[in-house]
């Protein structure tokens, strides 16, 4: 059989072709030809045929487009071989031309005579037949195919530089002019031009080629031509092309004159077999090498990442996958920059293994690291090379061993960030995806293993943090214990305070691998660097999701702006990362080592002070947003100043907001820490939830709400706090009720009134009230949520709390409004929106407008409710309560809808329901029925009394 895909697919035998099926089957085959003879994945398969969108049922699909192509050849004598986890197409010597093309390639680097060279080239250039792979689609084979096509440029160029070795300049000259017309930023190209132009005796024109090089790469790319084809120009201007050609690397030879092959090191380590979750990755690398022909500045490629983020295993396998590209070798050097027990290889070390590696005899090796890197960059100047520089500790490691050619290529991997190599491509490696981690521990556990359970396995990667070593080595276990089920391994990984000893075998371990890390800050001459390891085990005792700047500098108890050099000094290690500016993250199982860290060398005071310190600026500041984003909230008068730190001040309550909803989980996981840690006062967790519940009121998040005055109520009833825990128990009645939990807030509410009543706490307990006639109302028991609204009004007259009395009567307004005493329900809502508006309350004033812009929809004056519903939508917005938004939404498509404006009804509808989902509040479609209903009949009824309020209607429009 004969398989070619230099050009597009195709395939015959016995000089007929043979029809391989639709375009999903033939980017199958093209899959399975770019890897022959060796097992493809049914991953790999099913990217190359769907991409990154495939069907659920992919895996069988991919089964029987492999089994029709196994049928057809197998018919002409081809083979398919199935493997437990793909398949293998078996090819021979001379059946695929990229082979043949190959081999061809390599013979000619080989030979020392450049006109056998030319032939071998140009019988392998023959092969091809247009693009590689031309036709068939797709991130994955595109790829491929352009390092296939790279291949092939590359093979013109050594072509042509044996030809003009052989004084062949006036033939090459058309095939030249066409090649550089089409590739115009190809250096080498038009190098080969100039020498040919010259040769050919039209000196001018091969210099006007150069000065259009020069005008493409500054006017398109910004950069200068490369040292190899300026070195061509000053030889044309100077009319001596003596050294300029041919531009392939000069054969060695011996003492009596005979050419010696020059050497062609293969140093890559064994490729892994295959390297899941890193596609985009791979692409990446591939797109940066793949200018292989003297053009622009040299690629460098910097993967970067935590210790056991599968930086190396990412480096060779794309070594490997471009080697192809470099055909005059691959050097490959572990620089031990984070090697245990190990010290980092000198400059000077490392090139001499290189210099010896690439021919240089040893006692012609330079003593001197400059000279060493001046004559390695000599030796490596007219080569293709990869490089591969592993485990780099600082940029000033590498720097000696980048060559000065820009057709080579360098692959760089170090946990610190190399910030000081100017051009370079940097990589940030992130943890494996939750598929990924589960197929990279079926890779070293075995396929049947995970199968047998999914789901445990799942546990065993979450556990493991989803890092690339963490799985080898719970991969290696399993592998070593084949009597363990996963549900072993797992129940032992789920103990967090033993998790990273289970993470250990023979040579490998996790703590290890982290501790390189830290000892090298800690370690360092630099304060900076100390001062980041002592920190890095303080930042691991939060409980938080991430860290800002203001929470690092409570924790130190440092200046924001020497706590944010630390975070990112960290970062530079990798020890943090940063997701979004201002905010930094540890990686679960860092997070366990750096507990180990602080535990072994912080006394239990120092750690519970830092602590103590974050707590106490949580509540200062949640009291600070909260006096902003709800101004003469009774809540207020609660705070205990006593013990109060300095918090963040906010100019606005939108600031206050955003700040807040960035730290939500955190906040909320300092009420649970605070709560649980011995050494804290009860007081921390009861105060910042009680802080936090304007902003959870606000914004809707009803259940945080409610798990937080749980948690205070118990920390409070524990400490014997009476008024704390009805204060609790309070906000936990009104978070129940939001939530649907009808009962259960009731009774939450009247044992809280119980005990205000008691300790004689009339605010509390008119509080207490009001929520209990909210509760009423959302019940549809409106009587019974009249008597409690007119109890808990006379209390707050009484105190001469205007706010209270503003909502209040907002929470009457309703009840008059459903029961048609439509005068006394406009009354209470100017009277508490006048309030609102006295104390600059923006939330109350969105509430009262609300409910205006209902009343008016609901008695018909139409004009009205839309100004009122309007305005109210406006101030939602603004001050970000989504939960508001979508009521006014919903309200609006209501009006809407009466209007007889049935797209804009239909807008609003979904816009409303979209927020109530992401809310988490189902209900939101059922209630919008619900009132549509309600107000079909009250329109019905109240048609014929439209006027009755209509002057106070205007009026108050």
């Amino acid at each position: 059989m004969e398989f070619t895909i230099l050009g597009p697919l195709r395939v015959s035998a016995n000089g007929r072709e043979l029809h391989v099926g639709g375009h999903r089957s033939q980017r199958i085959l093209a899959m399975l030809l770019l890897n022959p003879n060796l097992v493809v994945t049914h991953d790999r398969l099913a990217e190359a045929g769907w991409g990154d969108d495939p069907p659920t049922t992919v895996r069988r699909q991919v089964q029987n487009r492999v089994a029709a192509l196994r049928t057809r050849f197998a018919r002409v004598g081809g083979a398919i071989d199935t493997h437990d986890v793909g398949y293998q197409l078996r090819v021979g010597p001379d059946e695929l031309d990229v082979d043949v093309f190959g081999r061809l390639v390599e013979k000619a680097r080989r030979e020392p005579e450049p006109a056998h060279a030319a032939t071998a080239l140009r019988t392998a250039l023959a092969l091809w037949r247009g693009n590689a792979l031309a036709g068939l689609t797709g991130l994955t084979l595109e790829s491929e195919a352009a390092g296939l096509n790279e291949r092939r440029l590359s093979a013109h160029a050594d072509c042509f530089d044996a030809e003009l070795a052989t004084g062949e300049h006036t033939r090459l000259l058309p095939e030249l002019n066409h090649l550089v017309e089409a590739h115009p930023h190809h250096e080498r190209f038009v190098g080969q031009l100039m020498i040919a132009l010259h040769r050919a005796g039209r000196r001018s024109e091969g210099l006007n080629a150069y000065r259009r090089l020069h005008r493409r790469l500054v006017d398109d790319i910004g950069i200068e031509p490369g040292e190899a084809v300026q070195e061509i120009h000053r030889a044309v201007l100077n009319g001596d092309l003596a050294g300029a050609a041919p531009s392939v690397p000069p054969a060695a030879t011996t003492a009596a004159g005979d050419a010696v092959p020059v050497p062609v090191p293969r140093q890559l380590p064994a490729d892994v077999a295959e390297l899941v979750g890193r596609g985009a990755e791979l692409l990446r690398i591939q797109r940066a090498l793949a200018v292989l022909d003297g053009s622009g500045p040299l690629g460098i490629v910097a993967i970067e990442g935590a210790g056991g983020i599968g930086k190396s295993a990412l480096a060779i396998h794309a070594a490997h996958r471009a080697a192809a590209a470099f055909p005059d070798g691959q050097l490959y050097i572990d620089l031990q920059g984070y090697s245990e027990g190990l010290h980092p290889l000198a400059p000077l070390e490392v090139l001499a293994r290189f210099l010896r590696a690439l021919g240089v005899a040893a006692e012609h090796v330079p003593t001197d690291v400059e000279e060493a890197a001046a004559r390695f960059r000599s030796e490596v100047a007219l080569r293709r090379l990869l490089l591969v520089l592993d485990n780099a500790r600082e940029p000033a490691q590498v720097i000696p061993m980048l060559p000065g050619s820009s057709r080579c290529a360098v692959l760089v991997t170090s946990r610190r960030t190399l910030t000081s190599m100017p051009g370079t491509v940097h990589l940030k490696l992130d943890v494996l995806t939750a598929s990924a981690a589960v197929q990279q521990l079926a890779q070293i556990a075995g396929e049947a293993r995970v199968d047998a359970e999914p789901d445990v396995a799942a546990d065993v990667t979450r556990a493991c943090g989803y890092l690339p070593l963490a799985l080898r080595i719970a991969g290696a276990r399993l592998t070593a214990r084949p009597g363990w089920t996963l549900r072993v391994l797992a129940d032992r990984l789920a103990d967090a305070q033993r998790r990273l000893d289970e993470l250990e075998v023979t040579d490998m371990g996790f703590r290890a691998s982290l501790a390189v890390s830290h000892q090298e800050l800690s370690r360092s001459e630099d304060p900076c660097d100390r001062a980041a390891a002592e920190a890095f085990g303080l930042f691991s005792l939060l409980d938080g999701a991430d860290i800002s700047v203001p929470v690092a500098a409570w924790l130190l108890d440092r200046p924001e702006p020497e706590a944010e050099r630390i975070l990112e000094r960290l970062v530079d290690t990798n020890l943090l990362d940063t997701p979004a500016y201002g905010r930094y993250r540890l990686h679960d199982l860092l997070r366990l080592y750096g507990r180990e860290l602080a535990t072994g060398s912080q006394p239990v005071q120092q750690r519970t002070a830092a602590l103590r310190r974050v707590f106490g600026g949580y509540v200062a500041t949640a009291w600070n947003a909260s006096a902003v984003i709800r101004p003469g909230d009774w809540r207020l008068s609660q705070r205990d100043r006593r013990k109060d730190p300095d918090g963040l001040d906010f100019a606005d309550a939108c600031a206050a907001l955003d700040w807040l909803e960035a730290e939500r989980s955190n906040v909320v996981a300092a009420v649970h820490q605070a709560a649980d840690t011995g050494g804290i006062p009860p007081t921390v967790p009861v105060q910042l939830a009680r802080a936090l519940y304007a902003f959870l009121r606000l914004r809707g998040h009803w259940s945080q709400a409610a798990e937080v005055n749980r948690i205070a109520g118990t920390v409070a009833r524990q400490a014997g706090d009476r008024r704390a825990y009805a204060n609790a128990w309070n906000d936990l009645g009104a978070a129940l009720g939001q939530l649907g939990r009808s009962s259960e807030a009731i009774e939450c509410l009247l044992e809280s009134r119980a005990i205000h009543r008691e300790l004689g706490n009339d605010d509390g307990e008119a509080h207490c009230v009001q929520i209990l006639g909210d509760t009423h109302q959302a019940m549809g028991q409106f009587d019974k949520a009249e008597d409690y609204y007119r109890d808990s009004l006379r209390t707050y007259e009484k105190l001469g709390n205007i706010r209270g009395q503003a909502m209040i009567l907002d929470s009457l307004g309703p009840i008059y409004r459903t029961q048609g005493r439509y005068r006394q329900a406009l009354k209470c809502h100017r009277q508490a929106l006048a309030i609102f508006e006295q104390l600059g309350d923006c939330h109350g004033q969105a509430v009262g407008l609300l409910d205006l812009g209902i009343l008016h929809r609901d008695t018909g004056h139409h004009v009205a409710a839309l100004d009122y519903l309007t305005r109210c939508l406006a101030i939602y917005r603004e001050i970000g309560d989504r939960h508001g938004e979508a009521e006014s939404l919903r309200q609006l498509s209501l009006l809407r809808r009466l209007q007889g404006h049935r797209r804009e009804a239909l807008a609003c509808h979904e816009a409303a329901q979209a927020i109530f989902r992401d809310l988490g509040r189902p209900d939101g479609e059922a209630h919008d029925l619900m009132m549509h209903q309600v107000v079909q009949r009250l329109s019905e009824r109240i048609e014929p009394r439209r006027c009755a309020p209509a002057t106070e209607a205007r009026d108050a429009s």
